[in-house]
C-alpha cells in the first residue's frame, strides 16, 4: 500500500529534496508537497502523481516492499547486477 509517508520516507532515504523529486519526477513542486501531505492515508494506485514520484524514486535505487506489509530500501549495486545479464551472454563469457 503507497502512502504519503511511505513516498516521504523514500525521497528522504534517496537523498532527494522536494524540489529536486519534482524536477526527476517532471511536476511542480507542490505536487510532491501535496502528495506526502497524504501522511498514513493509501493513495490511489491510479493516481498518476503518485505514479509519477514512484517512477522517479524506482530510478535513484529506491525499492518498494509490499511483501506482507510496507517500506522501502535502497538497492545495494549486487541487487542490481549480479552475475552476467541474460542480454550479454554470448560464447566469450560461457564457461
Amino acid at each position: 500500500m503507497l502512502t504519503g509517508n511511505l513516498l516521504r520516507a523514500a525521497r528522504v532515504l534517496a537523498g532527494l529534496g522536494r524540489g529536486e523529486l519534482a524536477a526527476r519526477a517532471d511536476l511542480p513542486r507542490d505536487a510532491v508537497l501535496d502528495i506526502e501531505s497524504a501522511g498514513p492515508s493509501a493513495l490511489r494506485p491510479d493516481d498518476p502523481v503518485a505514479r509519477k514520484v514512484r517512477a522517479a524514486l524506482e530510478k535513484t535505487g529506491i525499492e518498494f516492499l509490499e511483501d506482507g506489509g510496507s517500506g522501502v530500501r535502497l538497492r545495494t549495486r549486487s541487487s542490481r547486477h549480479e552475475g552476467i545479464l541474460t542480454q550479454d551472454l554470448n560464447a566469450e563469457n560461457d564457461d
